[in-house]
């Protein structure tokens, strides 16, 4: 383990410096006009930040065995925002530069070729692209301001999306049904004291009223105790009809590793005493009859089932066991490529719950707009979809892992309304 850790350690250094050194020969481009004392500060200001990062890298390879023996990951996640930070940015700008240059070789040769009568004014050529890495300098500091952003204030910037849906399903004489979908809370993320702070989002959500409140997979990170200081927050929530959750791929605690399979085991039985203490009923293969009026539907809830790799915990067809065709289906399960491989088109459940793909907390969403690099790996990644009798929608997460923020992509939590359609 120290040995690739120090292989990585030292490959992202030497990649990091590589593309510093690219970019930095463009920024000594806009600086040549200060004075060399200017010169000297900004050239300080440019390498400053990389050096604290390799520091920092340094740190990490030298306490990481104490710092994992914490359960807190929150160093590595500081670092990583720290890496995309300084490394994203000057690619964007890289390209720039890169289009630059490839620009000056093409005039270059060009030039070579030519017959004297043939050769033209160049006296504006190097203006016009310098406007070009000047273009990509101005884009990176956007670019690297919103990151900045996301890592400080975007992962707290939440936002109540709403949807309703109206199905031959949904009994007629029930009245609307309102559920509140959280998902993806990975509670080891955040600070301690942001309990505390958020607590505005348990009046929000008890302020509508919800009939049920879904927690959608991946309470945790990886261990039981990230959500302890959470109970409260969680218990607080109030749906006049019941909470109900399901686990994802992160509550099992499957990617880190433990002493003995007894102690993961009892991780697990934890973070379900947790569940009960918040007041949700965590459904493990299972469903629950719900009364909605003088009416019923069926809540079913599966362990995780992922594509890709992910484990695949989930039993559908022990859920569906015994439940009432007649009923209006809703199904929790936490990766969306579950639906896609054993609901779509192949089982009565009319509205599918999930979460799992954070919107990649990357990405744009402005009108029609809509994009994140997560679509290349998930289809149906954030949103409401549609597929015959078959509903789906993605909550796009409430909390983040990895990358300590949210560019573009805020954290959601849904309210979605179900109503009879005539």
């Amino acid at each position: 383990m120290q040995t690739r850790a120090l292989i990585f350690m030292i490959t992202t250094t030497v990649l990091l410096l590589l593309l510093d050194v690219y970019v930095f020969r463009g920024v000594k481009m806009h600086i040549s006009q200060f004075s060399s004392g200017w010169k000297k500060f900004f050239s300080w200001l440019y390498w400053l930040p990389t050096l604290a990062f390799v520091l920092l890298l340094a740190y990490l390879f030298i306490n990481g065995q104490a710092i994992s023996a914490t359960r807190s990951f929150r160093p590595f996640y500081f670092a990583f925002g720290f890496a995309l930070t300084l490394l994203l940015p000057k690619l964007l700008y890289s390209f720039f530069l890169l289009t630059e240059d490839i620009t000056q070789v093409i005039r270059y040769v060009i030039a070579k070729l030519s017959t004297p009568k043939s050769e033209v004014d160049q006296s504006h050529a190097i203006t016009r692209l310098q406007f070009i890495s000047q273009t990509g300098l101005v884009l990176s500091g956007l670019f690297m301001g919103s990151i900045v952003y996301g890592i400080v204030k975007g992962k707290y910037a939440f936002r109540f999306l709403s949807e309703t849906i109206a199905s031959v399903k949904f009994p007629k004489s029930a009245p609307p049904l309102k559920i509140i979908q959280i998902s993806d809370t990975h509670l080891g993320s955040f600070a301690p004291e942001d309990p505390l702070e958020m607590r505005y989002l348990i009046d929000e959500i008890n302020s509508r009223k919800p009939d049920l409140i879904f927690m959608t997979g991946d309470l945790v990170n990886n261990y039981a105790s990230e959500a302890e200081p959470w109970i409260d927050f969680f218990a607080s929530l109030k749906a006049s009809l019941g909470k109900y959750s399901v686990l994802g791929n992160h509550d099992y605690s499957d990617y880190v590793p433990w002493p003995n399979e007894e102690d993961k085991a009892e991780n697990l039985r934890q973070l379900e005493r947790i569940h009960r203490d918040m007041g949700f009923r965590l459904l493990k293969n299972e469903h629950e009859e719900i009364s909605v009026g003088d009416e019923h539907i069926s809540v079913i809830g599966i362990e995780n089932w992922g594509e890709g790799g992910f484990a695949k915990y989930g039993d559908l067809e022990k859920a569906l066991r015994n439940v009432n065709p007649a009923h209006f289906k809703i199904l929790l399960s936490h990766d969306p490529s579950h639906w896609e491989a054993q609901v779509m088109g192949k089982k009565d459940i009319d509205l599918t719950l999930s979460g799992h793909t954070h919107g990649m907390q990357f990405g744009v969403e402005i009108g029609s707009l809509r994009f994140s690099p997560v679509q290349f790996r998930y289809k149906r990644w954030g949103g409401l979809y549609r597929e015959g009798v078959n509903h789906l929608y993605v909550n796009r997460g409430f909390g983040f892992l990895g990358f300590p923020g949210r560019v573009g992509m805020p954290p959601e939590i849904t309210e979605i309304v179900i109503n009879s359609k005539a």
